[in-house]
């Protein structure tokens, strides 16, 4: 009697490789088809064991749309306009037909220079109205992030982009407004901001320092579709609902399903996103979107909130530009989110953000949340020395630890406490501004900073 492993299914091949490869055996997850490789360590995507102990590391196959190769998963594409993926050399004859199209400014038809409704007809742009009546059954089925991807590609091959207009934005969950702070930053012309935020101590701070520059519109449950039909055109998207119910950091947490707590606000931001890119869709323009949560968060609820939005997430930490950890994970499509993130300059030490008279015990600091003991490092009790005494930041010095400006939570009647809860609950500004920066290229800057 045999006690051999079976082996693979018949759509697997066994192959060996060299020691090279084995070194460069990647984790992607298997989808579709694919291929088992023998031999090489341990990865993510080992599936099993051959004879002798072998290890069995899966590697992901796609056939790719236009002409039905087979190709390694990671080699593949996303189709610049068409749903699906496509193998190395049909990328590079689809991205010579969209230089071509970039060469001619924005996305509108060939024949009556119409931006809505614009399909592919024998390579050219072309809106429906001026498609032939018996090549409208043969259309293809257009992307529908394909004007974003189109810019996309403009701005990373050197295109001009053309009629720059100012941004029009819709926060959710908007917090202290990190969002129109770090829009300002950037130099972006606002022509409209809409914020979504029910708490007291957030508002106090948003009338304080945004005051006449926002339209305040409660809770995002009550934004239906009619409402977001009366904002007019949105050109960004951003939020971050609320991460309590969804962080390891809470032993209680409801998750995304309990629909007594704050976990299933998210299905709130995935409503409208899809609502607005609908929108989008008809009018013949680009959304851009950003959503963000704590990244300490159980792998099935990120696998499902990236499975609802129909992307991966980036994992950015605040730690790149200040002293001090902050890992988040952004979903979104602004471009290069999941680029680069090195700075020319290290980021500063805590000695650089505290008061003259005060000395820092410690380079930096672990995540700064609502509580005020999040501030202790290992080894030490509270981070700054001052008169011979341990003591914690200061209100000041919790603002800049975030990127914010002095005095920037100042408000009515808010106590420091209150204050603090605030600044743990924000966005990391240098974070946001470099994320975002992007935008600077697609949309218009203030008069003050009209050059690139």
């Amino acid at each position: 009697m045999s006690f051999l492993v079976p082996p693979p299914p018949k759509r697997y091949k066994l192959r060996s490789r060299s020691a090279s490869q084995q070194q460069q055996q990647g984790s992607d997850q298997p989808g579709g088809s694919g291929t088992f490789v023998a031999g090489g360590p341990p990865t993510s995507s080992t599936r099993g064991r051959g004879r002798g102990g072998r290890k069995f590391a899966f590697v992901p196959k796609v056939t790719c749309k236009l002409c039905q190769e087979v190709v390694d998963k990671d080699q593949s594409k996303d189709h610049p306009w068409l749903y699906g993926r496509i193998c190395p050399s049909c990328y590079l004859k689809c991205k010579e037909l969209l230089t071509i199209w970039a060469a001619g400014g924005s996305i509108k038809c060939v024949n009556c220079a119409a931006a809505n409704g614009i399909t592919i007809l024998k390579e050219s742009l072309i809106c429906f109205n001026c498609v032939p009546e018996d090549e409208k059954a043969h259309l293809p089925r257009l992307r529908h992030d394909f004007r974003e991807k189109f810019q996309n590609f403009q701005l990373e091959n050197g295109f001009q982009l053309e009629d720059k207009k100012p941004l029009r934005v819709l926060s959710l969950f908007d917090g202290i407004g990190t969002g129109l702070l770090v829009l300002d930053n950037l130099g972006l012309e606002v022509e409209e901001y809409f914020s979504c935020e029910i708490d007291e101590d957030a508002l106090s701070v948003l009338d304080y320092r945004f005051y006449g520059r926002m339209t305040h519109l409660s809770t995002v449950t009550n934004l239906t579709p009619h409402k977001l039909d009366s904002l007019g055109r949105i050109d960004l998207l951003i939020g971050g609902s609320p991460c309590n119910q969804l962080s390891l950091a809470n032993p209680r947490r409801k998750g995304l399903y309990d629909v007594e707590d704050t976990g299933v606000l998210f299905f709130d931001f995935n409503r409208i996103l899809k609502y607005l890119q609908a929108s989008a869709l008809r009018s013949g323009r680009p959304l851009y979107w950003l959503f963000e949560n704590v990244a300490s968060m159980p792998h099935d609820f990120r696998d499902t909130i990236s499975k609802t939005l129909q992307c991966r997430p980036a994992k950015w930490d605040a730690s790149q530009y200040l002293p001090a950890k902050r890992a988040r994970l952004f979903w979104g499509n602004i471009p290069n989110l999941h680029g680069d993130q090195k700075t020319e300059q290290p980021p500063p030490y805590l000695d650089k953000i505290l008061e003259p008279y005060r000395k820092a015990q410690v380079v930096s600091l672990p995540t700064i949340t609502t509580t005020y003991h999040s501030q202790c490092g290992r080894g030490v009790l509270l981070p700054v020395i001052q008169d011979g005494h341990e003591t914690g930041l200061l209100i000041t010095e919790r603002e800049r630890l975030f990127g914010f400006p002095t005095h920037f939570t100042d408000g009515p009647n808010l106590s420091i406490r209150k204050r603090e809860c605030l600044l743990g609950k924000a966005w990391s500004v240098p974070v946001v501004e470099k994320i975002l920066s992007p935008l600077k290229s697609i949309f218009k800057l203030k008069e003050s900073d009209g050059r690139l």
